[in-house]
């Protein structure tokens, strides 16, 4: 499994922003992802909430190139949570 570690500055706990989710794809993730395999896409553990606008702006260009019934075979989320964890994929799926 590709695992993506995902950095945010400490005094941040929440992400939100269409295009600040789309900048840090590009910054964070582009260049790592793996279109051939799983990736566990890690946010830090200071991360407590993170908006639908970011999650659809940081897996904009994922989504365009994938089923999104098929999420699962290329994404593994982890997050401080597991309730933020399920909303993220939940976001991803609808």
């Amino acid at each position: 499994m590709n695992k993506i570690n995902l950095k945010f500055d400490k005094t941040i706990t929440g992400l939100a922003g269409n295009l600040f989710g789309v900048v840090e794809y590009e910054k964070q993730a582009k260049e790592k992802f793996r279109w051939d395999e799983q990736n566990e896409i890690i946010f830090p553990d200071h991360i407590k909430k993170i908006g639908i606008s970011f999650i659809q702006g940081f897996f904009s260009e994922i989504l365009s190139k994938i089923d999104k019934n098929a999420i699962d075979k290329y994404i593994v989320i982890k997050s401080s949570s597991n309730e933020l964890t399920t909303k993220i994929m939940e976001n991803l799926k609808f």
